[in-house]
């Protein structure tokens, strides 16, 4: 496994604690389940990886709720919100502060046109969008899935395979450089020798994790 959590120098003890914990979800994930794993599905399942993550250290977690409270006046069965009603993806809270999300999912090809940063803005967007009383800080989170041709990586090693997903890494302006004073971010890669992570075209080796703290408006 090659995984890590990156903070700018200002970056707070919550959001580390949280990122770390991430890590840890998507790592119980596979090791329960050795022929799945939880980041080649949709954004959904990433959300509830984040979401599982703040479970596991105490912290609450909603996903997916409606942003206006829902008031019913008779007994009925609950349905999908319609008649552009604004939505979260997710709400976590501590003892101490309160988070909102908006996400996003990119599969990134690494020998194909840069998504990155049309993910990263529309997630910011989003973001930007939710009302004050959200909760106390906002965020934009992307998650990023990066693949190659299955036919490319049966004839890598796994040292060479980490070497592709270092230089895709290294180029990242979009969410690495000391001018990202807003932005943290975590990655794992548990898939670099796992043959698993691997459908009939494609191989993902890992996930990517960016937060952005955005201004509450």
């Amino acid at each position: 496994m090659w995984s890590k959590a990156v903070l700018p120098e200002n970056g707070d003890a919550a959001i580390r604690q949280l990122l770390s914990a991430w890590l840890g979800s998507v790592q119980r994930y596979i090791d329960m389940l050795t022929n799945d794993n939880c980041w080649w599905h949709n954004e959904r399942a990433n959300i509830s990886t984040l979401a599982g993550a703040a479970w596991s250290i105490g912290w609450v977690a909603l996903e997916e709720y409606p942003t206006r409270k829902h008031r019913p006046t008779t007994s009925h069965i609950d349905q999908p919100e319609t008649g552009g009603r604004g939505r979260c993806d997710l709400y976590i809270s501590n003892h101490h502060e309160d988070f909102a999300f908006e996400a996003k999912h990119a599969w990134q090809r690494l020998d194909g046109p840069d998504v990155v940063k049309v993910a990263m803005d529309a997630a910011r967007k989003d973001a930007l969008a939710l009302k004050k009383g959200e909760a106390g800080r906002h965020f934009a989170a992307t998650f990023i899935v990066p693949f190659l041709p299955k036919a490319e990586v049966q004839g890598m090693t796994e040292e060479d395979l980490r070497g592709r997903l270092k230089e895709w890494l290294d180029s990242q302006n979009t969410f690495i450089g000391d001018t990202q004073r807003n932005i943290a971010y975590a990655y794992t890669f548990p898939g670099t020798g796992t043959e698993s992570w691997s459908n009939d075209i494609n191989h993902f080796p890992g996930v990517v994790l960016v937060l952005e703290e955005v201004p509450v408006a």
